[in-house]
This record gives structure tokens, C-alpha cells and sequence, in this order.
């Protein structure tokens, strides 16, 4: 990255590092200096070579920032009050230097859409409402699951082991198109009267991509099972709608999907949708074929059929078809003859159409064979 592999290095120590304090600090040559380091880090080059290496299989996605920019960990200490310098400070990776996203400001967005009890109703409601209607995008099925359920399980599970909790991990960027880091003016009206001192602040650029990465588990909230990619996807879908860091108020930190990463999801919705047609088509065919076995095995009157003979007690015969796990009985008295074993196959014959589900009616002479 130009001069300084590490712009963090630069941007939170260095940068003050040959300024000069005694007396009139906010001097011509102090302001020099500060022109020199501001053109060093707004000309730092993108080097995927200084992207940290995060281990494990991870869950993850792209997002590229639109116009105009990223401005995140503006809550940082960084002003010397000479005239020229970036007055706000900005998040930086503490090893490579890199521009990042903190896991926990992920997250925070994410939690930021539950429900809070603090809010009005009205404000609850439509957050659940919200809510349910990006899930039902996801995935029908999880229109109906429990909301404060989902949200204990995505951030307060307690009972789960380290091992089974989701965790966030930061974003960097992986790609960009154009430049790197800007700059841009933040102009606060102190007094109506006065002209208001602009304050400079650098910026990630637009269309700089960002790989957002986390741990996932699958989840099953009350017989509804969610997966490690509709969280991913659950995920995705709230960042693409609020954005994420400071000024989003006025458009910063919003994000978009690449054209490739829209192309690799459109390619797995596509083979998600044929998986869930063939379920269907399955399913429907099962419903089909047994429907089909049960006429299949409709008796007519008339007709003769073997049986065997399952049971004998004091006052019936208990006969099962093959075919069939129904018992069904007669009486002693009428069937003939009554001297009928276990294990022996007689023929019966109907005198009553009939289903699997009913009770057989045949005549009382039957045949053994």
C-alpha cells in the first residue's frame, strides 16, 4: 500500500508521529506534513496480500460498497485541532492495517432489527413483521417460527457450548474497482450565524468488496428446522437493507451484491428450487400411489379370495388377507365348516363391496384349500 503496508500503522500512530506541539502548533509546516500523509493514505493500493487469513471452514458472503463509501469507527479518538488533518477516526484490522468491519458491528446491525421491549408496540410489531417477511423469502416454512426464539438462539444462547453458538467474525475487503480510501467533509451548523468548519474524514470507497464471515450452527426452534445458509442468507439480506456503520442516514455504508455473487446465488436458488420441486413432485406421487393402493385393493362382491386363518378363540374365527394387515372375524356358529386351524388357508367369498379400511363381509361357507 504505497509507502506504508500498514495504513492503520499510519493513520493512528505515524500521522502525528513528526507534527510539532510547542507553541503555534497549527503551523505551515505542520499542515505540510499533513498534506504529505493525507496524499499517502488516499493513494494506498489495495494489496490482497495483507487481507488476514481466518481458519476453519467459515460461512461466508460478498458485499461491495455503493456511493459514497464506508465510513465505520468514526467514534474514534483523532484530531490534533491543526487545520487539514482527518478529523475523525476510522476502523482499522490492529495486525495488517487493513479497512474493516468489526464482527460485533455486524452483529449489532443484525440484533438491531429484533424487537426491543423499550420500543412502542407498534415498533415491535413491525419489526416481527419485517422480519417474518424476509424469512418466508428465505424459506416458506420459516415464516412461522418463534422470532424471540430465533433471536435467543442467534444471541443469547446460553445453554449451547461455545462450540454450538454462532459467532461474527470481521469483514475485510477482498476486491476493488477504482481507488481504495477517500476522503469526504462532514459540515456541523454550530451557530445559524457562522459559517460551519468543515470536518475531513477518510472513507472506504465505492465499489471496494467486502467478504462478511461467520460460524454458523443449524437451528431447530420449535420443530422448525433453519440452516447454516438461511442464516447466511437471513443475514445478508438485513445488511443489503440497512447498510452498515456511521452516517447511513445520508447513504454511507450501504452494499450491494456483486454481479458474480449474484450470479453464484441465482445459480444455487435455481438448484434449491429444482430440490424443493422434486421433494414435492415425491411426495405427491407417494400421495398418488398409495391413493392408488388402496383402490388397488378394493374387494367387489363376488369375488373369491384366499385368506388365512390367524386366530381361534370360544366364539370366532380371525382371518388376514396377505396383502394386508387387517384382522377381520366371524362368528363360530356361522361359518362352515367350524373346525377351522391356525395357519390354514381358506377361500371366502365376498358378499360386499368394500375397502381396506372396513370390516369384510363374505358368506358363511367357506373353502379350505
Amino acid at each position: 500500500m504505497s509507502k506504508y503496508e500498514n495504513i492503520g500503522l499510519l493513520f493512528n500512530k505515524h500521522y502525528f508521529k513528526n507534527l510539532n506541539f510547542r507553541g503555534q502548533f497549527d503551523n505551515s509546516t505542520n499542515q505540510e506534513e499533513l498534506k504529505r500523509l493525507n496524499k499517502i493514505l488516499l493513494a494506498s493500493i489495495f494489496n490482497d496480500a495483507n487481507i488476514p487469513e481466518i481458519g476453519g471452514n467459515l460461512d461466508n458472503f460478498k458485499l461491495t460498497t455503493t456511493y459514497p463509501g464506508l465510513f465505520t469507527g468514526s467514534g474514534y479518538a483523532h484530531e490534533s485541532s491543526v487545520v487539514g488533518e482527518f478529523k475523525l477516526g476510522f476502523f482499522f484490522d490492529y495486525t495488517s492495517g487493513m479497512p474493516c468491519i468489526a464482527g460485533s458491528s455486524v452483529k449489532g446491525v443484525v440484533h438491531s432489527v429484533f424487537p426491543c421491549k423499550k420500543e412502542d408496540r407498534e415498533i415491535q410489531d413491525s419489526k416481527k413483521e419485517y422480519l417474518r417477511d424476509i424469512l418466508a423469502e428465505i424459506n416458506s416454512k420459516l415464516k412461522k417460527i418463534d422470532i424471540s426464539k430465533l433471536e435467543e438462539n442467534l444471541f443469547n444462547n446460553e445453554k449451547a457450548s461455545v462450540y454450538e453458538k454462532d459467532i461474527f467474525f470481521d469483514a475485510f475487503p477482498i476486491s476493488q474497482k477504482g481507488k481504495f480510501l477517500g476522503n469526504d467533509y462532514i459540515t456541523p451548523h454550530k451557530d445559524a450565524l457562522k459559517n460551519p468548519i468543515p470536518l475531513q474524514f477518510l472513507k472506504v470507497m465505492p465499489q471496494v468488496e467486502f467478504q462478511f464471515n461467520f460460524k454458523l450452527n443449524d437451528a431447530t426452534i420449535d420443530g422448525i428446522e433453519i440452516s447454516t445458509k438461511e442464516k447466511e442468507s437471513f443475514f445478508r439480506k438485513i445488511l443489503l437493507d440497512f447498510g452498515i456503520g456511521a452516517k447511513t442516514n445520508v447513504g454511507y455504508g450501504q452494499l450491494e451484491e456483486s454481479e458474480d455473487e449474484k450470479r453464484k446465488r441465482d445459480a444455487l436458488e435455481k438448484i434449491r428450487k429444482a430440490q424443493l420441486d422434486e421433494e414435492e413432485r415425491i411426495k405427491n406421487a407417494e400421495k398418488i400411489e398409495a391413493s392408488k393402493s388402496e383402490e388397488d385393493k378394493r374387494i367387489v362382491a363376488g369375488e373369491k379370495l384366499k385368506c388365512t386363518v390367524t386366530k381361534v378363540d370360544k366364539k370366532k374365527f380371525y382371518f388376514k388377507f396377505d396383502w394386508s394387515d387387517i384382522e377381520f372375524s366371524k362368528g363360530k356358529k356361522k361359518i362352515k365348516p367350524n373346525d377351522l386351524k391356525v395357519g390354514e388357508i381358506v377361500e371366502i367369498e365376498i358378499n360386499k363391496d368394500y375397502y381396506t379400511e372396513k370390516e369384510v363381509s363374505f358368506l358363511n361357507n367357506v373353502s379350505k384349500t
